[in-house]
């Protein structure tokens, strides 16, 4: 859908990047405020566009130096609607493909591991070792919702492929997001072993171990699906709909196979703990290979310039 775009630059600039603009493709509406940025000191150019030509626009200002060079700015928004009799059709139809910077700035809300996403994470892991514990899978999927796993990931790709740091920052934020997932579960399942509790048999309305032989086996089909799953979930952030990517780490085994590893170091199962690390191992390979390779895909097709962050 259409975006609004904010650039702030130096006043003797604006003249000709409103010259620039104004008549592009897909460009809906220009809005010139001389004087209007306060820091930096400059005018502010606001305009609508359609977001199938958002990318040729950023090209534009990336090219002349804008969010790069000092006292400039951009800023992208997406209003709830546009009317613009002109191009009613094609406002309706438009696509959403967001810019390198968006995806980055949308992954940092997500999944930066701050004091927040570190408790969430470690919430995850202990809601993931009580479900496979019990034998209540409908816990474990709400351990699998909870825990901002796919994002830091997907980072590593988009940073590899933009040509940016952000790959740099999601290594950081997945090694602290999965180590306190692990430690958590190590935690969680000591308690449940000192209270006595079975930690691998749990059978609440599934037969007995069945969720930890699902998630220490490596099979096709369950391969399969975290291979749709790891590329849908990367064209998922990449079209902007990141809350969807709840539903991809549901298809995926980030976090319980990881969970189910520390629950077998307690428990002593050694065979069972390699299992499951190779099975998180293939996991994790899956979503940085896919993800990467989309972000590929989406670099070639759409972006065709490394990202300003």
């Amino acid at each position: 859908m259409p975006r609004t775009v904010d650039i702030s630059v130096p006043s003797e600039r604006a003249p000709g990047l409103i010259a620039q603009v104004k008549d592009m493709d897909g460009v809906i509406a220009v809005r010139h405020f001389p004087g209007a940025s306060v820091k930096e000191p400059g005018d502010l150019i606001s305009l609508e566009i359609l977001d199938t030509r958002l990318h040729g626009l950023v090209r534009l200002l990336q090219s002349a130096g804008i969010g790069r060079d000092a006292g400039t700015t951009i800023v992208t928004n997406s209003p709830v609607s546009v009317v613009a009799p002109q191009l009613i059709e094609r406002v309706a139809r438009d696509d959403t493909e967001c810019t390198w910077e968006e995806m980055e700035s949308a992954m940092a809300r997500e999944s930066n591991m701050t004091a927040n996403g570190v408790t969430v994470m470690a919430v995850a892991g202990v809601v993931a070792v009580m479900g496979i514990a019990t034998g209540a899978v409908h816990v474990v999927v709400g351990a699998m919702l909870i825990a901002p796993g796919f994002e830091p990931l997907t980072r590593i790709g988009l940073g590899i492929v933009a040509q940016s740091r952000a790959w740099q920052r999601g290594l950081k934020d997945a090694a602290i997001a999965y180590a306190t997932l692990l430690l958590s579960a190590i935690a969680a399942a000591a308690v449940l072993r000192l209270a006595g509790q079975p930690l691998l048999t749990g059978d609440t309305y599934l037969p007995a171990a069945s969720l930890v032989t699902y998630w220490s086996t490596v099979t096709f089909p369950s391969i399969a699906s975290s291979v749709v799953a790891a590329v849908g979930g990367a064209v998922l952030v990449a079209a902007g709909r990141a809350l969807l990517t709840g539903g991809v780490m549901i298809a995926l085994a980030l976090v319980p196979t990881l969970s189910l590893f520390g629950m077998a170091l307690v428990a002593g199962e050694w065979q069972l703990a390699g299992q499951a690390a190779i099975r998180w191992i293939i996991e994790v390979a899956l979503v940085l290979v896919l993800s990467t390779a989309v972000m590929l895909w989406k670099r070639n097709r759409v972006h065709q310039r490394p990202s300003m962050m």
